[in-house]
């Protein structure tokens, strides 16, 4: 009983009267909980609720009336109050008013939306200072959408159980009822961190509540905000909290990071646009048709160039909600005063805000690992899996077709004949064919939870699904991957000449930029460049570095003075030792 639940474990332990030991909290301590965090104001009790049909199916046909309609006149929806009215009708009356006119009724159609209409008289509690504004948690509350209670810290424990009792009396829970809330909110000021606790709990139309793990059924949310960003704890300072320069200078590097990047793929298509026109350039192709290359459409509709383009907004659209964020913070009017007397709904909103702002960064990073492909096709290795991703595709494609038709076939079976019992697995078709994704991935259910049920038909289950997925699917997904790799691979190699081995690993590339970056007193790689020119002109395809040396012209080699030894140390050279030459000759 949700009542019950609010007395013992919840009131008793946000509104505790004095420590473990039994000595009462001085008035300064009051609303302490674990000896560090402090109740901010109280505890909001919001129930939101549903709706009355009359009949409770209303028949396609008039002649063809339910046998059951007598028998029960009236149904309830699962649909909430405000998701169906508009919610200035469900604001009452003033609180001004002195005839509240409790319990009022909205009918549209065949539906009524009712407060929670109790059998005793709630009018008859507005001047009563025992309640006092109790009979608020009968009208609609448009800032907690949904009927509230509010249990406040200044007020005293027995206060609040009364009150607890007196809903309970007055029948503020009943058939219209499909979702309570119990939330309140903490303060640590070691972490100056405020906390939103939310304890949800689902009332279906078929009783009793939803459990954990079920869509609008039971659920606890813990939120924790920082109401004073950009500040640190200096514990060298004496325990003093200082301006956190470093996370605002990391923030704006980010903010001109993004924009630089965001602007640079802006002039990209703003030089293909005047260099190349719209539709590129025109040529023909070898059948003598007009064909086009490049151009700013190309650009735009380049798959390379969308996932920049999206995860440019996404960072635009986060960093614009934080800045949005920050500023309500510091906003006077959003600042905490403590302490209260109320429940502060801006720690439910900035929390829900910074989830929006977390889910984007999900999708921000998800698109930067995407990226990194991009990268990988500038180094030889590292794009053969590029390669094997396009060579595999189509392959991969007709794959996933069968793959997903035995997963949803699977999906089906189990929510048949399992899903009545196991609802928290096979309750609905999306449940059932995740539960049985995880199982092939060996996370999910084994074959004793399906015996349970049906020892004959979850055994053919089990032993057909492993057999189909795990034996054959995933080994021929295996094989696709293994002989694109195979295939993308052979087209790297031949591309060196057939040598395996003189393709460029990233160890070499990293090798070739320490070397540069180290290699001080180095000959430039222009004044290098001119020389290896000059000796190719030469028919030379291999020279010492002495011949090196020389093709540079002499008034730079005077100026620079450089030697052999400078030439030798250009990172970029392909040293061979004598007698390794003579052996690859031989070879």
């Amino acid at each position: 009983d949700i009542f019950d639940y609010l007395n013992k474990p919840i009131m008793e332990n946000l509104f505790p009267s004095g420590w473990y030991n039994g000595d009462p909290f001085p008035t300064s301590d009051r609303g302490f909980i674990h000896q560090y965090n402090k109740l901010v104001g109280g505890i909001l009790i919001v129930q939101q609720r549903g709706l009355e049909k009359r009949p409770c199916r209303k028949p396609m046909y008039s002649s063809f009336q339910s046998s059951y309609r007598f028998f029960y006149p009236v149904c309830y929806t699962e649909d909430k109050i405000e998701d169906t009215i508009d919610p200035s009708l469900l604001v009452q009356a003033d609180p001004t008013t002195p005839n509240l006119n409790v319990p009022w009724r909205i009918e549209n159609g065949i539906t009524i939306a009712a407060p929670p209409s109790s059998p005793k008289d709630v009018n008859a509690t507005i001047g009563n200072t025992t309640l006092k504004s109790f009979w608020q948690s009968f009208t609609y509350t448009p800032e907690y959408k949904g009927f509230a209670a509010f249990l406040a810290l200044a007020d005293s424990a027995q206060f609040n159980i009364a009150k607890v009792a007196a809903l309970k009396e007055f029948f503020w829970l009943d058939r219209y009822t499909r979702q309570v809330n119990i939330k309140f909110a903490l303060y640590n000021g070691n972490d100056r961190l405020f906390t939103y606790v939310n304890i949800q709990f689902g009332y279906p139309t078929t009783g009793n509540y939803l459990p954990f793990g079920v869509k609008g059924g039971t659920k606890v949310t813990v939120k924790s905000i920082n109401m004073e960003p950009y500040f640190t704890y200096q514990a060298a300072d004496g325990g003093k909290w200082h301006p956190d320069y470093g996370q605002i200078f990391l923030e704006v590097v980010f903010a001109i990071w993004v924009f630089y990047n965001g602007f640079a793929l802006f002039g990209e298509g703003v030089n293909i646009l005047f260099s190349e026109g719209l539709r590129g350039k025109r040529a023909e192709d070898e059948f003598g048709e007009e064909t086009f290359s490049g151009g700013l459409y190309r650009f735009l509709l380049d798959k390379w160039t969308i996932l920049e383009a999206v995860n440019s907004v996404l960072f635009v659209i986060y960093i614009g909600l934080r800045c949005n964020l920050v500023r309500d913070i510091l906003n006077q009017e959003n600042i905490i005063q403590v302490p209260s007397n109320k429940y502060e709904s801006v720690l439910e909103d900035f929390t829900a805000r910074i989830d929006t702002m977390k889910i984007g960064n999900f999708f921000n990073v998800l698109l930067s690992l995407f990226k990194c492909f991009k990268f990988y096709r500038f180094q030889p290795r590292l794009a053969i899996i590029n390669k094997t991703i396009e060579i595999c595709l189509s392959d991969f494609f007709h794959f996933m077709l069968m793959f997903c038709t035995f997963l949803f076939g699977f999906g089906v079976m189990a929510h048949i004949r399992f899903g009545s019992v196991m609802g928290a697995e096979f309750a609905n078709l999306w449940d059932a064919i995740m539960t049985i994704f995880m199982m092939m991935l060996g996370a999910g259910l084994d074959f004793a939870h399906l015996a349970y049920i049906d020892g004959i038909l979850g055994g053919v289950f089990f032993l057909s699904f492993m057999f189909l997925f795990n034996i054959i699917l995933l080994n021929v997904l295996l094989a696709i991957l293994v002989d694109s790799y195979v295939l993308a691979k052979e087209k790297t190699v031949s591309a060196f000449d057939g040598d395996e081995d003189s393709i460029p690993s990233i160890a070499g590339d990293l090798w070739t930029i320490f070397s540069h970056l180290t290699a001080y007193g180095a000959v430039d790689n222009v004044v290098l460049l001119v020389a290896v020119e000059s000796l190719i002109d030469q028919g030379l395809e291999e020279a010492t570095a002495l011949e090196v040396f020389k093709a540079i012209p002499n008034d730079v080699r005077d100026k620079k003075k450089l030697t052999v030894d400078s030439v030798l140390q250009n990172g970029g050279l392909h040293q061979v030792e004598e007698e390794q030459e003579e052996q690859e000759e031989q070879e």
